[in-house]
């Protein structure tokens, strides 16, 4: 039979662990909160759209494909990706995400991506490389005609005309067309024009992209699927994109879904999903981000859009952590308060009646207590990653401080001012390495 360990131990060790654990919690919560802003998730996500629509090629051909095979160089174009669903369950015909027991479960499903428009994908052909706004073209390198856009000899210039037209309707020969659905055409070509090349053809739903490309548009016709993960609220500070967004046509997500073969697949594994599908499809074709300054052609936006991927990463792993944090912190108040009635209260009848057997309080805290120590270190190792990697950033996006890389009238020197200014630099500084 184990020696009893003396009352006084057992209350000290009890308070011990309490503190302990507590401190352990809010130093996580606190370290998040005080690292986390709309910066990261905002301007972040606005500054690696930013970022890819500069370091990728633009597209040179778009050619419809009724198979959905692409031959190399050419690539599937993405027309809308589909965000998937959470878990949940449906009770007496209603759908919920929580209380689902003894109710019909609904699994969650993952992202989709959909390749057709109507009965058509696309296959795009793109430049291998290419400088915007650049004063002089490199060796190799020769100018297209729009004066903007230095491109590799032996490749062709970008297409910089675009836009939708209908059927019987008269198009100049140096353009050519596409069908996009019913008797709506895209037209398109290259012309010595000051017109931008084109980056991407995609679609969002219910409205405009977003400058922020992790944002969308709010629905308009029709409210959200319960279990629909991460639906769009807004654009956010940034706005819409309508200074590079051409819109080519609209069609309902029920018409896409049906389309692209899907529709009998979510009707019979996500009930009710289908009476949310009459929300408008907004199919729209983006151009590259202007540069008007010669000097932001040289400036490294492939650095500057893996460190927007990085954030975005560690904004998840911080958030996971926080979440964990506070569950911590709930358990750790709860189990204390049971644990300062069961020790000191010897007034209440089923405290007294277990006073003499508190092994119970000491190991449930105690594993607690092991929990926040370990998160807590967890965090500590994450911070150490990042802060090897603290250095080189500052270093990147010390060069585009300052700069009026694009149109003063548009949102996008806001973004880089935002994702450069030395306040939130500092505070990619507190997450690596939290409070100061």
């Amino acid at each position: 039979m184990s020696p009893k360990v003396p009352f006084a131990c057992l209350a000290c060790s009890t308070v011990i662990y309490c503190v302990v654990s507590f401190i352990c919690s809010v130093v996580l919560v606190v370290f998040y909160n005080d690292t986390s802003g709309n910066f990261l998730l905002e301007t972040s996500g606005a500054a690696g759209y930013l970022a890819n629509s500069l370091r990728t090629g633009p597209i040179v051909d778009i050619q419809p494909d009724p198979n959905g095979i692409c031959s190399s160089p050419y690539e599937r174009m993405v027309i809308y990706r589909w965000p998937g669903t959470v878990s949940g369950c449906i009770c007496n015909s209603v759908v919920k995400t929580s209380g689902c027991k003894g109710c019909q479960t609904i699994n969650a499903k993952d992202p989709k991506d959909l390749y057709r428009w109507a009965d058509l994908s696309y296959c795009v052909k793109r430049n291998t490389n290419v400088t915007f706004g650049a004063a002089y073209c490199a060796s190799g390198f020769k100018r297209c005609s729009d004066g903007y856009t230095c491109v590799p000899n032996g490749e062709e210039c970008p297409i910089n005309t675009f836009f939708a037209v209908s059927s019987g309707q008269n198009v100049s020969r140096d353009l050519r067309t596409i069908p996009i659905r019913d008797k709506t055409f895209l037209a398109f070509g290259t012309r010595p024009t000051k017109d931008l090349p084109l980056f991407r053809l995609g679609s969002t739903l219910a409205g405009i992209p977003c400058v922020t490309e992790t944002y969308g548009p709010p629905r308009m016709n029709s409210s959200a699927y319960i279990l629909t993960k991460n639906e769009p609220t807004g654009c956010g500070r940034y706005g819409a994109d309508n200074a590079y967004t051409t819109v080519i046509d609209t069609q309902t997500e029920r018409t896409l879904f049906t389309a692209n073969g899907v529709f009998s697949e979510f009707q019979r594994e996500l009930p009710q999903y289908t009476s949310y599908n009459d929300e408008l499809v907004w199919l729209h074709a983006r151009s590259s981000v202007k540069v008007i300054d010669p000097a932001c052609s040289d400036l490294d936006f492939d650095s500057l859009y893996s460190i927007t991927v990085q954030l975005g990463k560690m904004n998840t792993v911080l958030m996971i952590l926080n979440y964990i944090a506070l569950a911590l912190m709930v358990m750790v108040i709860f189990v204390c308060i049971q644990a300062i009635v069961h020790f000191l209260c010897p007034c209440c009848c089923w405290a007294q009646r277990e006073r003499n057997d508190p092994a119970a309080y000491i190991w449930i805290i105690g594993i607690i207590c092991g929990l926040s120590v370990i998160f807590t270190f967890i965090y500590g190792g994450i911070a150490i990653f990042y802060e090897r990697k603290y250095n080189n950033h500052v270093a990147v996006l010390a060069q585009f401080n300052g700069k009026n890389c694009f149109e003063p009238s548009l949102t996008w020197n806001d973004v880089l001012k935002d994702m450069t200014d030395p306040k939130n630099i500092d505070s990619y500084r507190k997450c690596f390495r939290g409070p100061q």
